[in-house]
């Protein structure tokens, strides 16, 4: 009898043994397939941003207070920029089902090959007085003011894509306003005084910006030339040095063209139009710029896109240098819809100019109540047939 009541103590001891050890084996593969779904929660995130970031979307999901549910689990996408001129894209990806959570991670180069993607940008400084005012706006959703739909009063405006940003220092004066972001440099300093006001992030970047070099065509001179009646261009290639379109005189130039001056002023209340049907028109100025009082230049279906001015001026001061310094002028009253590239130059764009594009030189000085309408189209220039993102790498973290 005892013998065989030690043999079923034995017996029961083992049988308690091994089910708990197929509980404990039960719990652990319950677990293991917990986290394994958590971890497919966390790639469905990153697959869900990548097709909205490569269809024009915004690639965020979720929040902390409002996470978005994929493949069963709780989900929160980030996306951060950060690399040379910011082209490198990091999406991050967290999720949560039960008690298990899993992160992936997701590297994407940005395609667009443009350095328009600032409404103004100055290489070494940039600065905006009183009244100041950059925002955004998308030029294949129609026009400016149809997109004016947020705000009042000199605080309209359309979109908050309107960036600012420089490698050095950015100063905002009193009621200044940036609808986007204003970045300054690396190691530099952002200083917003009285009611000036940035919509957006302030931080520094994390690289320079880097300036391409601005290579100019080379066409055979034709001399100077003053435009006196109205006058309309063929498409194809010009140079011409001493370049002027008189008071209320218009100039139209059939696209695709290109356009090289050694200097070129619009007198008061005169125009330059493109006729864009065909192409763009590309303009390349050596030395002086001048847009004067209530001039205009446009396409005629108004898209900065298809208006590229490039200017060699150089009128910065340099003690150890003697030079002719260049006159640039962006005078008050008058409109570009249009790109300004300016690599070596300081430009100060003065009170009640109207620019709708983006602006970017070694030193931009907005005056007060000019306004810079960034149009959001530049940011998504693609060579044919190429994807906005290229992915550079895909990981689960652990």
């Amino acid at each position: 009898m005892v013998m065989a009541a030690v043999a079923v103590t034995g017996v029961a001891v083992l049988a308690l043994g091994m089910v708990s050890l197929q509980a404990t084996s039960a719990s652990e593969q319950h677990r293991f397939k917990q986290e394994q779904r958590a971890v497919l929660a966390a790639e469905a995130g990153l697959g869900e941003s990548f097709m909205a970031l490569q269809n024009g979307e915004p690639g965020e999901l979720g929040s902390v207070q409002a996470p978005v549910l994929l493949a069963g689990g709780e989900v929160i996408v980030t996306t951060q920029t950060f690399g040379p001129n910011n082209r490198l894209l990091r999406v991050s990806s967290g999720s949560r089902l039960g008690n298990s959570e899993a992160r992936a991670e997701l590297i994407l180069q940005d395609n667009v090959d443009t350095p328009f993607v600032w409404g103004a940008f100055g290489e070494t400084s940039l600065s905006m007085n009183s009244q100041a005012k950059v925002d955004s706006y998308d030029s294949t959703d129609g026009s400016y003011a149809s997109q004016m739909v947020n705000g009042s009063g000199s605080s309209a405006y359309a979109d908050d894509e309107g960036n600012v940003g420089s490698n050095g220092d950015i100063e905002l004066s009193q009621n200044s306003l940036v609808y986007g972001n204003a970045t300054p440099g690396e190691s530099s300093t952002i200083t917003v005084l009285g009611n000036g006001d940035v919509s957006g992030s302030t931080a520094n970047a994390t690289s320079p910006f880097t300036l391409p070099p601005l290579i100019v065509p080379e066409i055979p001179s034709t001399g100077n030339r003053v435009f006196a009646t109205d006058t309309t261009l063929a498409s194809g290639q010009y140079h011409m040095d001493t370049t002027a379109i008189s008071t209320g005189v218009t100039v139209t130039v059939i696209g695709p063209a290109t356009l090289v001056m050694d200097s070129f002023e619009l007198l008061s209340h005169s125009k330059l139009r493109i006729d864009s049907t065909n192409g763009p028109v590309d303009i390349f100025v050596l030395n002086d710029f001048v847009m004067n009082s209530n001039t205009l230049i446009a396409s005629n279906d108004w898209d900065p896109r298809d208006v590229r001015i490039n200017l060699l001026s150089d009128n910065i001061v340099n003690p150890e240098v003697l030079i002719d310094l260049d006159e640039l002028g962006f005078e008050s009253n008058a409109k570009l819809y249009g790109t300004i590239y300016a690599p070596d130059a300081a430009i100060t764009i003065e009170s009640n100019f109207e620019l709708f594009g983006s602006v970017i030189a070694e030193e931009v000085s907005l005056s007060s109540n000019c306004r810079i309408h960034y149009d959001e189209a530049l940011g998504e220039v693609l060579p044919p047939g190429t994807d906005r993102y290229t992915r550079i790498s895909w990981r689960v973290m652990h």
